[in-house]
């Protein structure tokens, strides 16, 4: 897959209201769009590392799926959260490494001495 060879972590996490996959340890459905869906994850690599309902009907609709699952950790699914809404709040931490800029030698002109 192209996504993947262009990045090597890869993350998806949002309201994907693929409502008829009722688990995502071992994603099935009776929808052929959502299935269409399931494969194309499936084929990037991409594991959910939500499997509980996010939703008040006991949907899971709200996901995070990644190609690199110990980048998260300590994700809880919360009822209720910041804001109301019928979706639960998802809450992990992420373990990113920074990176240092690259120092650039820089050549100073001295314009007394035309060098």
């Amino acid at each position: 897959n192209a996504l993947i060879r262009k990045y090597k972590n890869l993350t998806i996490f949002g309201d994907l209201n693929l409502s008829s996959v009722k688990d995502w340890v071992d994603p099935v459905s009776n929808n052929s769009v959502h299935e269409e869906y399931i494969h194309m994850f499936q084929s990037m690599g991409l594991t959910s590392l939500i499997n509980e309902s996010t939703h008040r009907d006991g949907n899971i609709l709200d996901l995070l799926l990644s190609s690199k699952e110990n980048l998260f950790s300590n994700i809880v699914v919360e009822e209720g959260g910041l804001v109301k809404s019928y979706h639960y709040a998802i809450k992990c931490e992420i373990s990113v490494k920074k990176s240092r800029p690259k120092h650039k030698a820089v050549k100073k002109f001295s314009y007394r001495t035309a060098n």
